[in-house]
């Protein structure tokens, strides 16, 4: 038994230290590769559902950006990342610009927010034109993001995900990229 514990630990430690390339792997492009197993993920949102909840049928809140309508940005368009139409946005630092977005309610009446960004590069902020948006059910939206630029845009490190959320812990999550004008990381994209 004194030997087992101890040979558990140094197992459990070795695991951890094996495993944190895949789990946080570096990159030095900002474009990160997905795994195989991944193609077609970004394609339909990421949901999210109360802890409590098994995954639904039909989500509560269905929401998507609608690239035709956005403004105030120097190109918008979709790269192709492992079966990904994700969508690019390159920013001009001397103008808001607005990402057009509908949202959708069709199981019932919500109350949507901005509920999370994740990676949003540096220099870049992004709000909903109100706090909170009433959508009634079985009814769409047409609204959009408003975009601003403090001049300077850090780095894009990678996908920027952004979250719109229920007061019941509904919500959905897209992926994007942002890019500064200037930078030499912009993937060819594709209207």
């Amino acid at each position: 038994m004194k030997i087992i514990i101890p040979l558990v630990i140094t197992l459990l430690c070795f695991g951890i230290l094996c495993t944190a390339g895949c789990v946080f792997p570096g990159t030095d492009h900002p474009e990160p590769d997905l795994p195989d197993f991944m193609p077609g993920m970004f394609d339909k949102g990421l949901p999210i559902f109360p802890i409590n909840d098994e995954a639904p049928e039909v989500y509560t809140l269905i929401w998507q950006f609608d690239l035709d309508n956005c403004s105030g940005f120097e190109k918008v368009g979709r790269v192709d990342a492992v079966s990904n139409r994700v969508p690019v946005f390159v920013v001009d630092p001397d103008s808001p610009g607005k990402i057009a977005i509908t949202i959708s309610a069709p199981e019932q009446d919500i109350d949507v927010y901005l509920k999370e960004i994740v990676d949003l590069p540096e220099g870049l902020h992004l709000s909903l034109p109100d706090e909170v948006i009433h959508i009634p059910k079985g009814e769409s939206v047409d609204t959009y993001l408003l975009f601003e630029s403090d001049g300077r845009i850090g780095e894009t490190a990678g996908y920027t995900f952004i979250y719109l959320g229920t007061e019941d812990d509904w919500g959905m999550g897209w992926g994007c990229l942002f890019f500064a004008p200037d930078s030499p990381d912009i993937p060819e994209m594709q209207e």
